[in-house]
């Protein structure tokens, strides 16, 4: 899963110094090491992918290579659990991914 990632590539430790840097690091190793079983998607990416189809974004960045679901895990950790959506949080979200997520 770290070959899908842009910041984390599995250390132990954060090595970046910028903070907003190391939020992605942690929300990508978050999502890298989730427990999964084969054949399953687990429950926080099922809830991130219904937040993210719900957002109106299943077709936001469909070039991009990096997979759907680290971009729906990357949209609820941005969003927050319980938070509602709202047109301000989506566009928060590729401002985000724009500048920081999307895949070069």
């Amino acid at each position: 899963m770290t070959q899908h990632c842009k910041y984390y590539k599995g250390e132990a430790a954060c090595p970046l110094q910028d903070e907003t840097l190391s939020i992605f690091w942690h929300i990508e190793r978050e999502w890298a090491t989730i427990p999964a079983r084969p054949g399953q998607i687990p429950p926080i990416i099922q809830q991130a992918m219904q937040a993210y189809f719900d957002a109106g974004l299943a077709t936001y960045e469909m070039d991009d290579p990096t997979p759907i679901s680290l971009r729906a895990y990357m949209f609820l950790r941005i969003k927050g659990t319980e938070a509602p959506i709202t047109p301000l949080i989506v566009e928060r979200y590729k401002q985000i991914y724009t500048r920081y997520l999307g895949q070069v």
